[in-house]
């Protein structure tokens, strides 16, 4: 049993969806027998439908998705360590691919992370309206980055811009809406995603301010 064919294997199903026993033992040239086994652990931890003999093979639940916290931080950091010095020393491809796609995972739970709410609300780009959907993924990398932005903001005659560090993401049900330090004003401040015609990263960076759920809470 190697791990690095475990792992292979796992990001194969995560892609592919289903997998023929077949297949695999043409690809690592083990036994079918071997197959079902590197199978049968992966069960363990994934809803596989699993079916032997001709024409046998695994089929993962359409429904299914990586949990939100796959790995914390520091295991996502250690399994990549180690998948690099792993490539390093066999030059292996799989150990590369799978330290790629578990840097995208590790990405995308940051991501989900930075959102306020106690729990991790998926951001769902919405295709009918990508400015939108550009918007909140421009103020996710920012507010991970701990970057400045310009708000530039819709007015009756004129647009205005705010310079602001942003904290917070809130969807309250209806609309998204960006919790943010505004320097001007020297404070806190919710504002409207809608509101906004556009959004700009400068080069400054910020250090977190604290703040408690509570304190969004009252500004929505």
């Amino acid at each position: 049993m190697k791990l690095s064919i475990l792992v292979d294997i796992f990001f194969q199903i995560l892609r592919e969806r289903k997998l023929t026993a077949t297949a695999l033992c043409e690809k690592y040239g083990f036994s079918a027998r071997t197959a079902y086994r590197y199978i049968e652990i992966l069960a363990q931890t994934l809803p596989l439908q699993i079916k032997r003999g001709r024409n046998g093979g695994v089929r993962l639940a359409d429904s299914y998705k990586l949990p939100a916290e796959l790995l914390t931080g520091d295991e996502y950091t250690a399994a990549i360590q180690a998948l690099t010095a792993a490539y390093s020393q066999t030059a292996d491809e799989r150990y590369l691919n799978a330290k790629r796609k578990l840097s995208a995972q590790n990405k995308a739970d940051r991501r989900r992370a930075a959102l306020v709410g106690g729990t991790s609300e998926i951001l769902i780009c919405d295709g009918e309206n990508s400015a939108l959907s550009q918007t909140l993924i421009t103020l996710q990398e920012c507010i991970l980055e701990r970057a400045v932005v310009l708000v530039r903001l819709k007015a009756e005659d004129k647009t205005a811009e705010e310079s602001v560090e942003p904290h917070a993401l809130i969807f309250d049900g209806k609309a998204w809406r960006l919790y943010a330090f505004f320097h001007e004003e020297r404070a806190f401040k919710t504002l409207f995603i809608a509101d906004m015609v556009g959004v700009f990263r400068t080069e400054s960076t910020f250090r977190k301010r604290p703040f408690k759920p509570a304190d969004v809470i009252k500004e929505i």
